[in-house]
């Protein structure tokens, strides 16, 4: 299959909204599309066929609309899950598959419980004619869980990421923020989910890999610099290492200062990175983390903070696991 380049930093401009790249991808790749089916055909045959068979009385409601959220849960969530991993092959040039490889259920244990969890609520409260709430707690989470597949930890943790992941592409772009969130709420409709569940996940992955600016806040009879510093990765993924050397290519504008590196899921950071003062252009960049246990060819995301003159911000940096 010949494979598109997705590659923001290749095209910075981009000659195609981002929006429309998302659909390019699922739309090169339609395997990413069986999970979505899969979880669409349990889930009608869940609420169609199992749930009447339980209910011989009215005792039994609550407990079989408890087991029918659990069961209809993991299975969006496996669905959510295999179709990150698809999408994050594709946009490494690799064919997607089916397999589960991708998927590491214990790193992504925070991701299943928080969908298990709103959809065993949901079913509940639906249970007891409050569904309308539980609708809106389920599609809240789903907005925050998008954005949030790739995290390591707890429900917390989890859903704490996938807020700050969707402010952080607002604050870039309010229009591609709005279409990643009512992308995500459809992944809840019945039929439409089908093409939703990967298009939203896709849209996500390519949004995450652009440069986010953090503007601070303008401040009267401060002079505010003639510039706005950017830097960003560029070239391939990163790496880290398990003796916690982490290198990767950044791109800068204009001259800046490296303060620190946090690596998210492992929750561990340092400022031990050379070199930290980074020229305008390409740099190479190495950071000592020290031992660290690193799972082999996982994606992690990295948060690299940096200073230009008063600006404070900071980009997100891609690096896979390897020994």
């Amino acid at each position: 299959m010949t494979q598109p380049n997705f590659n923001y930093y290749d095209n910075p401009k981009g000659d195609r909204p981002l929006y429309l790249r998302a659909l390019d991808l699922i739309l090169a790749n339609p395997v990413v599309f069986v999970p979505s089916v899969a979880y669409l055909v349990i889930s009608i045959i869940l609420t169609l066929f199992v749930l009447p068979a339980f209910l011989v009385s009215v005792s039994l409601g609550l407990a079989v609309s408890a087991i029918i959220g659990l069961l209809v849960g993991v299975v969006l969530a496996g669905a959510l899950l295999m179709t990150q991993g698809m999408i994050t092959s594709s946009m490494r040039g690799i064919s997607p598959s089916l397999s589960m490889n991708g998927v590491n259920l214990s790193r992504s244990s925070g991701v299943v419980f928080s969908i298990v969890g709103a959809y065993l609520v949901d079913y509940l409260l639906g249970a007891v004619t409050l569904g309308a709430l539980g609708t809106l707690i389920t599609l809240v989470v789903i907005v925050l869980l998008i954005p949030a597949l790739t995290v390591e930890g707890s429900v917390q943790d989890v859903l704490r990421n996938g807020y700050w992941n969707l402010i952080n592409i607002y604050r870039r772009d309010a229009l591609l923020a709005l279409i990643l969130a009512v992308s995500s709420i459809l992944v809840l409709v019945p039929i439409v989910n089908i093409f939703f569940i990967p298009y939203s996940i896709a849209l996500y992955n390519l949004a995450s890999q652009q440069p986010i600016v953090y503007q601070p806040p303008q401040q009267t009879n401060v002079p505010q610099p003639q510039y706005q510093p950017q830097a960003y990765q560029t070239g391939p993924y990163g790496t880290l290492r398990s003796d916690g050397m982490l290198t990767f290519q950044v791109f800068a504008n204009v001259p800046i200062q490296l303060t620190s590196v946090v690596i998210e899921g492992l929750n561990v950071a340092s400022s031990n990175i050379s070199p930290s003062l980074l020229s305008s252009g390409v740099n190479n960049v190495t950071v000592n983390f020290g031992p660290l246990q690193v799972s082999p060819n996982y994606v992690y995301n990295v948060i690299v903070n940096y200073v230009s003159g008063n600006i404070s911000s900071r980009f997100i940096v891609r690096a896979y696991g390897t020994q």
